[in-house]
């Protein structure tokens, strides 16, 4: 099992060689588009093995448990989204992109020659071959908009930001 405890409302990445289940979590899959990273709710707890995930803590714990008879993959399943998992931990490369949260926000920042972060065991980056932005925003995608299902403007004058986001208010 990977526990991990974070602060409520942040993102995370994480990506692990067996089937498991999601517990304190929301999460995506996402793909890379220009100068930001686009997400997509995964429905319900169910991880497959070796695949990418970014995940939106909506508890102070996350736990992500192996489930029993668990596929065990090899290798992550990178693919051409961009999301990229590792099971070791690795030194990203330059012009690679890692979660960072810099003065309290979130975003894919580029990895620069000099500065080159280590990405943890069972966690992700993102590669793009066409971006040479130092930044990339985490953007909702429109199919998590219409799962929602509620009044996004009254949301949005609410105190405090959630990870429904809204049709017009993109970044987080």
């Amino acid at each position: 099992m990977d526990n991990r405890t974070t602060t409520s409302g942040k993102f995370g990445t994480v990506c692990l060689p067996y089937d498991a289940m999601a517990t304190g979590a929301q999460l995506y899959t996402a793909t890379v588009e220009a100068d930001r990273v686009v997400l997509t709710p995964v429905e319900g707890t169910e991880m497959t093995a070796g695949t990418p995930y970014i995940y939106y803590s909506n508890a102070a714990n996350q736990s992500f448990e192996k489930k029993a008879l668990s596929a065990i993959a090899s290798a992550p399943n990178n693919g051409a989204d961009g999301l990229m998992g590792t099971f070791t931990p690795i030194t990203a490369q330059v012009g690679t992109y890692v979660l960072q949260t810099i003065e309290g926000v979130q975003k894919f920042r580029q990895v620069e020659s000099g500065h080159e972060p280590t990405v943890g065991a069972y966690r992700c980056y993102v590669v793009t071959p066409t971006n040479s932005a130092r930044e990339m925003n985490i953007e909702f995608g429109q199919r998590h908009h219409e799962r929602q299902g509620r009044d996004i403007r009254h949301r949005r004058s609410q105190a405090g930001w959630s990870p429904q986001g809204s049709a017009d208010s993109k970044w987080c």
